[in-house]
């Protein structure tokens, strides 16, 4: 509940503290409880040391246990050891090679290191065998995408995720099928698609977008600017709701920065793209500081701040990670860069 972003409370932390203080009283020797201990310092502290420490002594007593080897892969990708990262996953799938857990690892980690070929492979082999979870889908339709900007590969995907789950019920595929109507210009049905959808935030560990936040990016892509600051604003009052219960929780933060420049409120907006930032660096989290990371590139580049922006951006596409110059090339959101001579060079646009 705590990393997944659906409560970041100090008070569920103090939940989950609690248990596995008790299991450590009743059982202390036991493997499961230093993984578990371990997990608890890897999902709810980011204390990434500790949490090897403990797992390190499951292995000694479990070397072939495919579920250690995956959180032991899980933490390093954590700490940006992507290459020791992906050995483990691959120790994990040789253990258990019908395991769409470590199946998964391996396609996200793939993806992260832009082998996209590889996590394309990976990404078909999980949803082979575990058709019924949304995950899946939402990150094979975002390395399509990331690979080659291609969206009719992507609804290929969406398409086949359909007939398997419900696309409103998880945050991280209701919010790539309204990017590609977005990337197809299809309006309409990104429109219809969020007004189906119960949710007010779309929330995962990676991010925090307010439905009303779409909406407006789509107000603005059919010249609707009064109803666009009408939706910044509603995305701005809940956000600002949020933040008074979860105040480090960094991609709310981002997210609220994202309300602020649609707003033009850029100072404020600024303000809180670099508190995310600085509540979760890439130093402290490897993977989801990359998108607090390209939260502050594009609150950059909605309040004119383009060569700012395009630093953020460089860091992003010269290092591993989940930002693509195939994406950045269709994707509207990067529209007040396209004209720029320094991001043209750097994404092979002509001049």
């Amino acid at each position: 509940m705590y990393f997944h972003g659906h409560d970041r409370s100090e008070a569920r932390l103090g939940l989950a503290r609690q248990a596995v203080d008790m299991a450590v009283s009743l059982a202390p020797d036991l493997p499961e409880v230093h993984r578990t201990l371990g997990i608890y310092y890897y999902w709810g502290l980011l204390d990434y040391d500790r949490a090897l420490q403990e797992l390190a002594i499951v292995v000694k007593s479990r070397p072939n246990d495919s579920l250690l080897a995956i959180f032991l892969g899980a933490v390093q990708r954590r700490q940006g050891k992507w290459g020791q990262a992906l050995g483990n996953f691959e120790k994990a799938a040789k253990l258990d090679p019908r395991s769409s857990l470590s199946m998964q690892c391996l396609a996200d980690t793939s993806a992260i290191l832009r082998d996209y070929p590889q996590a394309d492979g990976y990404y078909q082999r999980v949803v082979s065998l575990s058709p019924d979870l949304t995950n899946p889908y939402a990150r094979h339709i975002k390395t399509l995408l990331d690979w080659q900007g291609d969206t009719q590969a992507a609804r290929e995907v969406l398409n086949q995720a359909s007939q398997h789950v419900d696309l409103h019920k998880d945050g991280f595929l209701a919010y790539y099928v309204v990017l590609l109507d977005i990337l197809d210009g299809d309006y309409a049905a990104a429109r219809e698609f969020l007004a189906m959808h119960e949710a007010a935030l779309l929330k995962t560990q990676f991010f925090s977008i307010p439905k009303a936040q779409l909406e407006a990016q789509i107000a603005l892509l059919e010249g609707n600017h009064r109803l666009a600051q009408e939706s910044y604003d509603a995305a701005r009052i809940l956000l600002e709701e949020e933040i008074q219960k979860q105040p480090q929780d960094a991609s709310l933060h981002s997210a609220l920065g994202i309300a602020y420049a649609g707003l033009g409120r850029n100072d404020d907006a600024i303000h809180e793209g670099r508190m995310a930032v600085n509540l979760l660096p890439v130093t402290k989290e490897a993977w989801v500081g990359l998108w607090r990371l390209e939260d502050l590139a594009r609150i950059y580049t909605m309040v004119g701040e383009h060569d700012a922006a395009i630093d953020q951006i460089e860091y992003l596409v010269q290092n591993p990670g989940e930002l693509s110059i195939p994406l950045l090339r269709i994707d509207p959101t990067w529209a007040p860069l396209w004209e720029q001579a320094r991001f043209k060079r750097l994404v092979g646009m002509k001049e």
